[in-house]
This record gives C-alpha cells, structure tokens and sequence, in this order.
C-alpha cells in the first residue's frame, strides 16, 4: 500500500505567497502612524506623506503577482522601491528627532518615536522582495 502525503501548500508558491503577504502588509502600513510627537500628541500616517507611494507599490506588486506573464524581477524591484522608501524615511525622522533635541526646541518637544508603520512598511517590503526573488529562482 502507498502512503501520498497530502500538503495545503506547495512548495513551489511559498515564494508567491509571502510577496502576497507582504504586498497586504505593505498596503496597510501606509495607513498606520509613521512617526509621532509625545508632548504635542501629533501624529503622521504614512498616507500623508511617501506612504502613497508605498501603497501604489504594494497594489502593484499585489497585480503583478497574479499576472504570470510579468517576471518576477518586476515585484523584486517594486520591494526595493518600497525599502529604500522605507529607510530613508527612518533616516529624515531620526533627523528630525535630533533638531528636536537640540537647542530651545528640545524644551518645546519631548520625544520624536518612529511609528509602527515605518517599521511594518520595511519588513512587509523585505518581504515583497524575498518573496518574488524566491519564487524567481524556484
């Protein structure tokens, strides 16, 4: 008698589905809080600002996904996009909180925190990237 083992995902898409997932991620990064102001309270999603960008990225990689035609380099690329996006708004914020803490200004504000969707947005493009690459050379 033959044993067949029966699995619910194969092998072959667990590239395509953590650039899938990633791809959600990073669309709902793009609505959550980027960075935020203690004292004042004042908070900025990343909708208002490069989050647009992010969240045209993540709804393009989520389309090329489903379109077999398209190489998978092409979502590898919009990840890339997505992460240097990403960092380089860590940077500026990380810039900022220093201005803040310098001078007279350090007085008026308390503490400048990156907010959770920065994070989020770096790691779900990490994962758009090393998705698509993964399924690439599957």
């Amino acid at each position: 008698m033959e044993t067949k083992v029966v699995t619910l995902q194969s092998p072959s898409q667990i590239g395509r589905n953590l650039a899938l997932l990633g791809a959600l991620a990073l669309g709902v990064a793009a609505f959550l809080p980027w960075g935020k102001v203690e004292v004042t309270d004042f908070s900025v999603s990343g909708i208002e600002g490069d989050g647009i960008i992010t969240l045209i990225v993540a709804i393009l990689a989520f389309v090329f996904l489903f379109i077999k035609k398209l190489p998978l380099w092409s979502v590898a690329i919009l990840g890339i996009i997505a992460e240097v996006i990403g960092i380089i708004d860590i940077i500026e914020m990380n810039k900022v909180a220093d201005y803040m803490n310098s001078g007279d200004l350090s007085k008026l504000f308390v503490d400048n925190t990156i907010g959770i969707g920065l994070y989020i947005t770096i790691i779900a493009a990490g994962m758009v990237t090393a998705g698509s690459l993964l399924q690439f050379f599957q």
